[in-house]
């Protein structure tokens, strides 16, 4: 994430991280620009879930 934080393509209104009740971080989620082609679209990724978190509806 820190790599991908520094890229002069990031934006911080495409980054989410979670945390619980206590404060600590659970999970997080990035849209990052790609191609395919010449047309420019964002890829949900990385996603990351706690384990402990996984398989929980919200």
């Amino acid at each position: 994430m820190a790599k991908l934080r520094d890229s002069p393509h990031y934006r911080a209104d495409y980054d989410a991280v979670v945390s619980d009740d206590a404060g600590r971080i659970v999970g997080c989620a990035l849209l990052s620009p790609a191609r395919v082609g010449t047309t420019a679209i964002l890829v949900l990724a990385p996603v990351a879930i706690a384990p402990a978190f996984q398989g929980q509806a919200g």
